[in-house]
Protein backbone atom coordinates (compact mmCIF):
# COMPACT_ATOMS: atom_id res chain seq x y z
CA UNK A 1 0.00 0.00 0.00
CA UNK A 2 1.24 3.47 -0.87
CA UNK A 3 0.82 6.36 1.61
CA UNK A 4 -2.33 7.78 -0.01
CA UNK A 5 -3.97 4.36 -0.20
CA UNK A 6 -2.97 3.63 3.40
CA UNK A 7 -4.53 6.91 4.60
CA UNK A 8 -7.72 6.16 2.67
CA UNK A 9 -7.79 2.64 4.10
CA UNK A 10 -7.37 3.91 7.67
CA UNK A 11 -10.20 6.43 7.15
CA UNK A 12 -12.49 3.56 6.13
CA UNK A 13 -11.24 0.92 8.56
CA UNK A 14 -11.35 2.81 11.87
CA UNK A 15 -15.08 3.71 11.80
CA UNK A 16 -15.93 0.14 10.76
CA UNK A 17 -13.86 -1.32 13.59
CA UNK A 18 -15.39 1.09 16.11
CA UNK A 19 -18.90 0.15 14.96
CA UNK A 20 -18.05 -3.55 15.16
CA UNK A 21 -16.65 -3.17 18.67
CA UNK A 22 -19.71 -1.24 19.84
CA UNK A 23 -21.94 -3.97 18.40
CA UNK A 24 -19.91 -6.60 20.29
CA UNK A 25 -20.24 -4.68 23.55
CA UNK A 26 -23.71 -5.94 24.52
CA UNK A 27 -22.62 -9.57 24.12
CA UNK A 28 -19.42 -8.94 26.08
CA UNK A 29 -21.28 -7.16 28.87
CA UNK A 30 -23.87 -9.96 29.09
CA UNK A 31 -21.03 -12.33 29.98
CA UNK A 32 -18.92 -9.82 31.94
CA UNK A 33 -17.93 -11.54 35.17
CA UNK A 34 -20.06 -14.62 34.45
CA UNK A 35 -18.45 -16.73 31.74
CA UNK A 36 -16.75 -20.09 31.60
CA UNK A 37 -13.14 -20.20 30.50
CA UNK A 38 -10.34 -22.58 29.65
CA UNK A 39 -6.57 -22.39 30.02
CA UNK A 40 -4.32 -22.10 26.98
CA UNK A 41 -0.96 -23.87 26.76
CA UNK A 42 0.74 -20.81 28.27
CA UNK A 43 -1.65 -21.07 31.25
CA UNK A 44 -3.53 -17.86 30.38
CA UNK A 45 -7.31 -17.86 30.30
CA UNK A 46 -9.41 -17.83 27.16
CA UNK A 47 -13.17 -17.74 26.62
CA UNK A 48 -15.32 -18.61 23.65
CA UNK A 49 -15.94 -14.85 23.34
CA UNK A 50 -12.21 -14.19 22.84
CA UNK A 51 -12.30 -16.41 19.78
CA UNK A 52 -15.69 -15.17 18.57
CA UNK A 53 -14.68 -11.50 18.88
CA UNK A 54 -11.45 -12.08 16.96
CA UNK A 55 -13.32 -13.79 14.11
CA UNK A 56 -15.99 -11.06 13.98
CA UNK A 57 -13.31 -8.35 13.80
CA UNK A 58 -11.38 -10.17 11.08
CA UNK A 59 -14.56 -10.65 9.03
CA UNK A 60 -15.49 -6.96 9.34
CA UNK A 61 -12.00 -5.76 8.40
CA UNK A 62 -11.76 -8.20 5.48
CA UNK A 63 -15.08 -6.88 4.12
CA UNK A 64 -13.28 -3.66 3.12
CA UNK A 65 -11.55 -5.60 0.35
CA UNK A 66 -7.95 -4.58 1.06
CA UNK A 67 -5.05 -7.00 1.24
CA UNK A 68 -4.33 -6.87 4.96
CA UNK A 69 -3.30 -9.65 7.27
CA UNK A 70 -3.92 -10.43 10.91
CA UNK A 71 -1.85 -11.34 13.92
CA UNK A 72 -4.50 -12.42 16.38
CA UNK A 73 -4.09 -13.41 19.99
CA UNK A 74 -6.25 -16.48 19.49
CA UNK A 75 -5.66 -17.61 15.90
CA UNK A 76 -2.16 -16.35 15.11
CA UNK A 77 -0.85 -14.97 11.82
CA UNK A 78 -2.84 -15.07 8.59
CA UNK A 79 -2.51 -13.18 5.32
CA UNK A 80 -0.35 -10.17 4.48
CA UNK A 81 2.66 -9.75 6.77
CA UNK A 82 3.58 -6.28 5.47
CA UNK A 83 0.26 -4.66 6.35
CA UNK A 84 -1.64 -6.33 9.15
CA UNK A 85 -3.80 -5.81 12.22
CA UNK A 86 -2.74 -7.13 15.59
CA UNK A 87 -5.86 -8.14 17.49
CA UNK A 88 -6.27 -8.87 21.16
CA UNK A 89 -10.01 -9.49 21.25
CA UNK A 90 -10.25 -9.30 25.04
CA UNK A 91 -7.11 -7.90 26.58
CA UNK A 92 -7.30 -8.53 30.30
CA UNK A 93 -9.30 -11.73 30.12
CA UNK A 94 -8.70 -12.34 33.83
CA UNK A 95 -10.34 -9.01 34.66
CA UNK A 96 -13.18 -9.82 32.24
CA UNK A 97 -13.76 -13.15 34.01
CA UNK A 98 -14.07 -11.34 37.33
CA UNK A 99 -16.18 -8.42 36.12
CA UNK A 100 -13.42 -5.88 36.72
CA UNK A 101 -13.18 -2.85 34.40
CA UNK A 102 -9.57 -3.48 33.35
CA UNK A 103 -10.31 -5.28 30.10
CA UNK A 104 -10.34 -3.90 26.58
CA UNK A 105 -10.47 -4.81 22.91
CA UNK A 106 -7.20 -3.83 21.24
CA UNK A 107 -6.26 -3.52 17.57
CA UNK A 108 -3.20 -1.98 15.94
CA UNK A 109 -2.47 -1.53 12.25
CA UNK A 110 1.15 -2.26 11.33
CA UNK A 111 2.46 -1.26 7.88
CA UNK A 112 6.06 -1.91 6.81
CA UNK A 113 7.05 -2.42 10.44
CA UNK A 114 5.49 0.84 11.65
CA UNK A 115 2.48 1.34 13.90
CA UNK A 116 0.01 3.39 11.84
CA UNK A 117 -3.23 3.30 13.83
CA UNK A 118 -4.67 1.83 16.98
CA UNK A 119 -8.03 1.36 18.65
CA UNK A 120 -8.47 0.41 22.27
CA UNK A 121 -12.03 -0.01 23.45
CA UNK A 122 -12.68 -0.14 27.17
CA UNK A 123 -16.04 -1.83 26.73
CA UNK A 124 -16.95 -1.92 30.46
CA UNK A 125 -16.58 1.89 30.57
CA UNK A 126 -17.70 2.47 26.95
CA UNK A 127 -14.53 4.46 26.20
CA UNK A 128 -13.20 4.25 22.64
CA UNK A 129 -9.57 5.31 22.27
CA UNK A 130 -8.22 5.96 18.77
CA UNK A 131 -4.76 7.00 17.64
CA UNK A 132 -3.44 7.58 14.14
CA UNK A 133 0.23 8.19 13.46
CA UNK A 134 0.77 11.92 13.02
CA UNK A 135 -2.79 12.82 14.05
CA UNK A 136 -2.86 12.40 17.82
CA UNK A 137 -5.21 10.39 19.97
CA UNK A 138 -8.83 10.69 21.07
CA UNK A 139 -11.20 9.17 23.59
CA UNK A 140 -14.80 9.05 22.38
CA UNK A 141 -13.85 11.60 19.71
CA UNK A 142 -12.29 14.13 22.10
CA UNK A 143 -8.54 14.83 21.91
CA UNK A 144 -6.46 13.43 24.75
CA UNK A 145 -2.97 14.39 25.87
CA UNK A 146 -0.26 13.04 28.11
CA UNK A 147 -0.77 13.92 31.75
CA UNK A 148 1.33 16.66 33.29
CA UNK A 149 1.00 15.02 36.71
CA UNK A 150 4.10 15.11 38.90
CA UNK A 151 5.95 11.80 39.01
CA UNK A 152 5.37 11.67 42.79
CA UNK A 153 1.63 11.29 42.06
CA UNK A 154 2.04 8.61 39.42
CA UNK A 155 1.21 4.95 39.84
CA UNK A 156 2.03 1.79 37.99
CA UNK A 157 -0.34 -1.12 37.58
CA UNK A 158 0.93 -4.57 36.69
CA UNK A 159 -0.17 -8.17 36.62
CA UNK A 160 1.93 -11.22 37.30
CA UNK A 161 1.36 -14.91 36.96
CA UNK A 162 3.08 -17.34 39.28
CA UNK A 163 5.43 -19.69 37.46
CA UNK A 164 4.69 -22.42 39.96
CA UNK A 165 1.44 -24.06 40.96
CA UNK A 166 2.48 -23.59 44.58
CA UNK A 167 1.02 -20.36 45.93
Amino acid sequence: MQDAELSHYIEKALPLIEQTLRELRSELMTHYGVIEHEKKQDNTSVTALDMRAEEILKTAITSLGYDVGFYGEEFGITGNTDTFWTIDPIDGTEAFLRGMPFCTNMLCLIHDGQLEASIIYSFPLDEMYRAVKGHGATCNGEPITVSDRYIQHASIEFEIQPTSQEY
